[in-house]
């Protein structure tokens, strides 16, 4: 399908102090219902952005070709879109975080983690969009049930 490119990135810094780091993610929900029932309402709404990602693009900003003392990038592979650890991953994949390196994956089903690194760290990641489809709230929303009861509901002034 169509995919948009998007106006805004991402620039990251991770400090040398060994410490600095990612935990296990994936940068989209596998399910947009899914999502609203974990979120709840307001955060599901503020993250519009993240339920339309399809593919993420890092680029290491480091010198070009250096290599860095850890912050490697971490991939689950085969990992179930259930698990959020890496534990029914199949193997795992690190991704040493060279200048120059340009980075792209499947930002929905793609487990991964950022690990400490001794040496600052450098990325620009964006994300290339689908169109959402409409949600769950979207046609609750324009049901007859909830049109008919706000209905009832008046403004009044004091």
């Amino acid at each position: 399908g169509e995919l948009i490119v998007p106006q805004s990135c991402q620039l990251s810094c991770y400090p040398p102090d060994g410490k600095a780091s990612y935990m296990a993610h994936r940068d989209a929900p596998a399910s947009d219902f899914h999502s609203f029932y974990t979120l709840g309402l307001m955060a599901y709404l503020r993250n519009g952005d993240c339920r339309q990602r399809r593919l993420t693009c890092i680029l290491y900003l480091n010198p070009p070709r250096q290599s860095l003392a850890g912050g490697h990038l971490q991939f689950f592979l085969g990992a179930e879109n259930s698990d959020d650890y890496g534990y029914t991953a199949s193997s795992v994949l690190h991704v040493e975080p060279r200048g120059g390196d340009l980075i792209i994956f499947d930002s929905i089903h793609m487990l991964h983690a950022v690990l400490p690194t001794t040496q600052q760290r450098f990325a620009l990641t964006t994300w290339l969009h689908a169109p959402l489809p409409p949600s769950p709230l979207s046609s609750f929303l324009s049901s007859s049930f909830f049109s008919s009861s706000t209905s009832n509901f008046h403004h009044q002034q004091k």
